[in-house]
């Protein structure tokens, strides 16, 4: 799990911190979903057509979220005991945020796109790495502006090689996911 100060977190995503408690506050980990926040992480709270995480972000906080990154003003009587750093735009945040642990690390970046067969090309690139290679990928097909973020954020120190799949919903998707994965090489279906 990637380790971050707020400092960091507020140089990746361009944020302005509107409230902590503490100076120094450390964290590990990334979530966007309330139900799974472990202790210490930041919690993002994306926006969706069906869901809006503004609205979890006390169940966030019970469960041990040392941040939050929100878009919007909240009010801070609940979330005393947290770092709330505000964005605008959580998602992009999210992107940038993972692009920003991406470039820790030197390693071969594999980015799969195409319109047919990035799954089964992705599933085959990182399985034949495997056998010599500790690979982070993508799972499933979790391909976008979400999903592609989120696998960035696996990358560890030993990890030796990435393979990432990247899917398009529209113009200049696959340009966006590129600015943050960073690929060092890419393939294309």
């Amino acid at each position: 799990m990637p380790e971050f100060t707020l400092e960091e977190i507020l140089t990746a995503t361009g944020g302005r911190l509107l409230y902590t408690q503490e100076e120094g506050v450390k964290i590990s980990g990334v979530s966007t979903d309330s139900r799974n926040v472990s202790p210490h992480e930041v919690f993002i709270a994306l926006r969706g057509e069906k869901f809006d995480g503004h609205d979890y972000l006390t169940q966030a906080v019970a469960k041990g979220a040392a941040a939050l990154v929100v878009e919007r003003e909240i009010p801070l009587e609940a979330l005393r005991n947290v770092a709330v750093i505000i964005v605008p735009d959580t998602i992009k945040a999210l992107g940038l945020l993972a692009r920003y642990h991406r470039l820790r690390f030197k390693i071969p970046v594999i980015g799969v796109t195409g319109s047919n067969g990035k799954t089964t090309t992705k599933e085959l690139i990182s399985t034949i790495l495997a056998e010599k290679m500790k690979v982070v990928k993508t799972e499933k097909n979790f391909n976008n502006e979400i999903g592609l973020p989120m696998t960035l954020l696996k990358i560890d120190p030993s990890t030796e090689a990435v393979v990432l799949e990247m899917g398009m919903r529209g113009r200049g998707q696959i340009a966006y996911l590129s600015s943050l994965a960073q690929p060092t090489i890419g393939v294309i279906t």
